[in-house]
């Protein structure tokens, strides 16, 4: 999801850490005129979208040196930047900000349901805000299932019933959160994906790579000159 750098402790960052952040909220822009707005919505658009090809999700316990750095590794050396906690964020900053940023910012989230995903607060919301950038027409999805069933993380069966008994136990006061996890998972499971099954990992994450590229038109990529430490890995 090579070892992986610290970023602030290891369990706080997009690789899903149990710690829980709050659902994100766009910022509002005010209305001057119709020709402001429209000029406006065109901008934000195009800046949110704008800093990295891809957004990489995933649950730390279970891929992190594994499938998810195999994965990080094939997309970066494709001309595929791509976001992932570790690389990205810079030790001292607010990760949860951080982490918002960088899902707005990016044309597409690859989220790598693994087993245990769902017992994840952290990996939830993340879930929450990348459905909701997806919904607003800015980003593309596209799930891996390592190791899962679609169907489990469509109806939450399996590990993913079990993560949600302890979260309705954990959180009775916040149940509508909880079942906004669930219309997520169910939403972002019924878009189709790639199931790994019993296939080669080495072919599998190649054609992930693939339906990445296709997703993109780095035409339209603009990576920001701010930030740091990519200078190998945007397009040329």
């Amino acid at each position: 999801m090579s070892a992986s750098k610290a970023v602030a402790t290891s369990s706080s960052s997009s690789s899903c850490s149990d710690d829980e952040f709050s659902s994100f909220r766009g910022k509002t822009t005010r209305q001057a005129s119709k020709a402001e707005a429209s000029s406006s919505s065109s901008s934000s658009s195009s800046s949110s979208c704008c800093s990295y090809h891809a957004f990489l999700s995933f649950r730390g316990k279970d891929v992190r040196k594994t499938f998810a750095d195999h994965l990080y590794v094939a997309l970066t050396q494709a001309g595929i930047h791509t976001f992932r906690d570790d690389d990205e964020i810079e030790r001292g900053e607010n990760i949860e900000q951080e982490l918002k940023k960088a899902i707005q910012q990016s044309k597409v989230a690859v989220i790598v349901f693994s087993p245990d995903y769902a017992s994840s607060r952290w990996c939830l919301n993340e879930l929450l805000k990348i459905n909701e950038v997806r919904k607003a027409g800015v980003m593309h999805i596209l799930p891996i299932f390592y190791h899962v069933d679609p169907h489990a993380v469509r109806w939450q069966t399996g590990s993913f019933m079990e993560a949600f008994v302890r979260h309705e136990e954990q959180l009775k006061v916040e149940i509508d959160k909880v079942e906004r996890w669930r219309a997520a998972l169910k939403e972002v499971a019924d878009l189709g994906g790639e199931v790994l099954k019993d296939q080669y990992e080495a072919s599998f994450i190649q054609n992930v790579v693939k339906l990445v590229g296709n997703k993109l038109d780095r035409k339209l990529l603009h990576v920001a000159s701010h930030l740091v430490g990519i200078d190998d890995r945007v397009l040329k």
